[in-house]
Parts: structure tokens; sequence; C-alpha cells
């Protein structure tokens, strides 16, 4: 080892490691202050950790891991020496594509820009366990996450709820329940309209089939119509075309979704005397009771 002094205060020391007569490591010192080093952690003749300190405490290191002269990794550390930002460049392109963030030396968050686009298209949330909570992804890569991925406490990754951003506008417009055990969709809502709020609900049995499916077509809040399903398919609905919360219309459904038969109540007595017969989606046959 070699030290230099200045004033009297030491302010440099060389190290040679592995004793091949080449300095691997240097520190500069204000007096017994540390101030930064670099070294040659590979023995190559090159420097490739650089470590900077404020007040005699890391602040950050970077590293050279493959040689070409270009930072790869970074380290941003706290006051206590933990580790609160971690930046790599995994194929050495010189563009940083994982930033992850630490508290008190845990993970709590990991952003990827895996198509260099500046904003990450994955990031992931971790609780004070280091366990992965949420993902919110940036599917078409247009800088805005639209899904939220929420997962199951415990552990194991089990998506029980997300959200979408379906038609990229910046506003959640689906939310979907899901069996963390199955990963079956129980149920989604849906916002058609943009209004921020829901107005179709359907409802999946344990398996993700459809069961049934509610609409809210004059956006009052309440639905005014529902299709009800048997193993998955279609088969029946009924509608409220007045808003006064009873079915005045309902009817049957074909295999392609489309009426087959309805009967209406035009007088709310309880009574439905129109009958409406279809086929393909055309009237065929139309019947008036007066009982």
């Amino acid at each position: 080892m070699k030290r230099h002094f200045q004033a009297g205060r030491k302010a440099r020391e060389e190290e040679d490691h592995n004793a091949d007569g080449k300095i691997d490591l240097i520190t500069e010192y204000d007096g017994d202050l540390v101030l930064k080093s670099r070294a040659d952690t590979d023995f190559d003749g090159r420097m490739d950790t650089f470590i900077e300190y404020a007040g005699g405490t890391k602040l950050e290191q970077t590293e050279d891991r493959n040689g070409d002269r270009q930072i790869d990794a970074l380290y941003r550390f706290d006051e206590n020496g933990h580790v609160e930002l971690e930046k790599f460049d995994e194929d050495f392109d010189r563009h940083f594509e994982i930033v992850s963030e630490r508290s008190a030396g845990k993970l709590v968050r990991r952003s990827i820009d895996a198509k260099k686009k500046g904003s990450p298209q994955r990031i992931e949330q971790f609780d004070a366990n280091e366990v992965l909570i949420q993902v919110q992804l940036d599917e078409n890569v247009d800088g805005r996450i639209d899904v939220w991925n929420f997962y199951a406490a415990g552990g194991g990754e089990k998506l029980e709820r997300q959200e979408q951003d379906s038609d990229h506008d910046g506003e959640i417009d689906t939310w979907v329940e899901l069996d963390p055990a199955t990963g079956q969709e129980l149920s989604v809502r849906r916002d058609t309209d943009g209004d921020g709020k829901a107005d179709s609900w359907r409802n999946n049995d344990a398996g993700g089939l459809a069961q049934r499916v509610e609409e809210d077509r004059d956006k009052d809040g309440k639905a005014d119509r529902v299709v009800f399903y048997e193993g998955g398919q279609a088969v029946r609905f009924e509608e409220d075309d007045d808003g006064d919360g009873r079915p005045d219309v309902r009817g049957t459904l074909d295999a392609d979704g489309s009426v087959e038969f309805e009967e209406r109540e035009p007088t709310k007595d309880g009574k439905y005397y129109l009958r409406v017969y279809d086929s393909c989606g055309e009237k065929v046959k139309e019947e008036i009771s007066t009982k």
C-alpha cells in the first residue's frame, strides 16, 4: 500500500490486492474522511467500480461489469448504508432497463423499460416483506399504464383483481375480480361510455363461465337489462324499459345470442300480452293476448 499526503493530511491510498505489480484500488481522502474510490475488481488493468462518499458515508457506486468502459450498474445508498436505488443495463447497450427502489434495504418497487422507450412497460410493487403485490403494465407501449394487476396476500403471485384502461384514454374502464386459487374470472365490470362508472356487470361461475350479465342502458346507475346464461351460453333475458325497477320485456335467445322469442307487459299489470317470435334476428310472428 502507498499513502500520499498533502499539507500533512492523508489524501490518497493505492493498493495492489493480488500482488501483480498493478494498482487495483485507489482511495482518495480528506484527512481521515474518505471521498471516493475506484477499483479494478477483476484485475484486468482497468478500473471498473467507482464509489462516491459524502461525510464519510457511501453515497453512490457505479460499475462497468463487462469491461467496455461504460457504466452498466448504479447503486445509491441511504444514510444508513442501505441501497435505496439500483439501475441495471442488462444487455450493455447504454440504456438502464431495470430500476429498483428500496426502503431500509428492502425492495419496494421495480420498473422495467425493455423496449427502450424512456418510460417503463412494467412496474412491480412489493410489500414490507418483498412480496409482489401489484404489477402495472403499459401493453401498447404508449408511455401510459393501461393494466393494473393486484395479487393476493401471502405470496405465490396469485392474481385476485385487475383494472384496465382498455381504450387507452388514461381512464380505468374495466374492473375484474378473480379467484386467486384458479385464476378464473369471477366478475367483470365495464364502463362502456367513458363516464367513469360501470354500466355493465358480468358474474361468472367458479369455472369462469358467464352466469349473468347486467347492463345499465339509460345510465341511471341501475341495471335495466339482464341476460341469463346456462353453461356459458346466453339463453334468456329481461328488460326494464321504463326504469321502474320491474322487467316489462322478457324472452329467450338462440345459440348466436339473437332474440328468438320475447313477450311484453305494456300495461304494467303483471301480465305479458304481446308475444313476438323471431328467427335469425328477423320477426316471423306476433301475437296479442287480451287475457
